[in-house]
């Protein structure tokens, strides 16, 4: 009878305690609005679900979809001022699921994915059209 105590007490533990959360910075050489722009204008490609956005913040809640890993992952996005002509992207982001353990490296993951997505952004808008 104790073990099967001890077995619903870990359940209970697992299932309330907060989920794991990670924050990553990202600085570029330019103006927070660019950078705002590009990173509104890439969440769409990369299958987020925007849960809100406030443009005057600069800042955007977002939603990772379950995979064969995760439950998904909830991550808020914010752009903010780096020093002149300068900003960073801070993303701050935690597994839905906090038992999870096999899904620890994914805001990692995600992070990286925003990054590159909105620095492939700002290449192509510092550039020009062809």
């Amino acid at each position: 009878m104790n073990q099967r105590h001890l077995l619903v007490a870990c359940v209970a533990v697992a299932f309330s305690s907060q989920a794991h959360a990670a924050e990553y910075r990202q600085a570029f050489k330019r103006p927070t609005a660019d950078v705002y722009a590009a990173l509104v204008s890439a969440l769409p490609a990369l299958g987020y679900k925007v849960k809100s956005q406030n443009d005057e913040l600069m800042r955007v809640s977002v939603s990772a979809p379950m995979s064969a890993w995760s439950w998904g992952e909830n991550m808020s996005i914010a752009v903010v001022e780096d020093g002149p002509d300068r900003s960073a992207i801070e993303v701050d982001g935690e597994l839905k699921m906090s038992s999870n353990i096999l899904a620890k490296g994914r805001v990692m993951k995600h992070f990286d994915r925003i990054v590159m997505a909105v620095s492939d952004k700002l290449k192509v808008s510092s550039n020009g059209p062809p």
